[in-house]
């Protein structure tokens, strides 16, 4: 068991750097996918990028969403108003405009972890959270 997690995060650690450069710094945000990921275009693709520090509410009646209702003690519906609140919050702040993202690693389900700034070099992910948009999320080890 010891080797088999060595293993993965050997494999994680050693994938970090073959990501392209230009994923820190200033990027184009082509897609908003909920209130805590988004999609950024590359030279000729592109990446999701989860925010780091934050777990918004789902959009759509999956399994987690209504996981999020059970914990929180609300309806369905309410989860996944909160969650389509998140993400317009998420639009307003983006704006259209070309985001700051400083790369901070790498999900479980393989997505960039990301903190995103403004152009006022505002950190849109710790706004989400003073804002009461979104909670904050502690990675668990």
């Amino acid at each position: 068991m010891k080797k088999m997690i060595l293993v993965l995060f050997s494999c994680l650690f050693l994938t970090l750097p073959c990501y392209p450069q230009e994923l820190s710094g200033f990027v184009k945000v082509s897609r908003i996918i909920d209130g805590d990921t988004v999609e950024i275009q590359l030279k000729e693709t592109t990446a999701k990028v989860r925010l780091a520090g934050i777990d918004c509410f789902e959009t759509s009646k999956i399994h987690r969403a209504y996981k999020q209702a059970y914990l929180n003690q609300i309806s369905i519906d309410e989860v996944i108003l909160k969650g389509c609140e998140a993400k317009c919050h998420l639009q307003h702040l983006i704006d259209a405009q070309n985001i700051k993202v400083e790369i901070v690693g790498i999900d479980k389900y393989g997505r960039l972890l990301g903190i995103f700034y403004d152009k006022n070099n505002l950190n849109i992910n710790q706004t989400l959270i003073n804002r009461g948009i979104c909670p904050k999320y502690v990675y668990k080890n």
